[in-house]
């Protein structure tokens, strides 16, 4: 095509309807969290860090997104981009896991909460002139 719609669905900004999930050693937790998702899994991955693992009701998902805050002990605040997966048409059930590059010893509390979807859109973009 010579043209084309780009659409950019972006989230940014402070958690929102925070949960607090403390580390207890010793401890196992499941939690209810936002439109049926579930918090999954708290643990720590084979390369030795922290993570948490949300399952997602998929279709809920079109306006918000799920962002978890790793606490640690010292007091630093650890951001993350979680890598999701799921069915590519949005239904069923979709995982989002969020690794830290940290032990879970390190860690004090895992803040969970939402951001909501923004979108960008620019429609009839042009495209450079394919060259033979």
């Amino acid at each position: 095509p010579q043209r084309v719609t780009v659409r950019l669905r972006y989230t940014v900004g402070p958690l929102e309807e925070t949960q607090e999930v403390p580390v207890i050693p010793k401890h196992s937790l499941s939690m209810t969290l936002k439109d049926g998702s579930h918090l999954n899994g708290v643990g720590q991955n084979v390369d030795g860090y922290a993570f948490v693992a949300i399952a997602m009701n998929a279709s809920k998902l079109r306006s918000w997104r799920f962002g978890v805050v790793a606490v640690t002990k010292d007091g630093r605040e650890l951001n993350t981009s979680p890598s999701e997966h799921g069915f590519a048409d949005g239904s069923g059930v979709s995982v989002a896991e969020f690794d830290f590059g940290v032990p879970l010893a390190d860690v004090d509390r895992f803040i969970i909460g939402t951001r909501p979807v923004r979108t960008m859109e620019w429609k009839d973009v042009v495209l450079p002139a394919a060259s033979d």
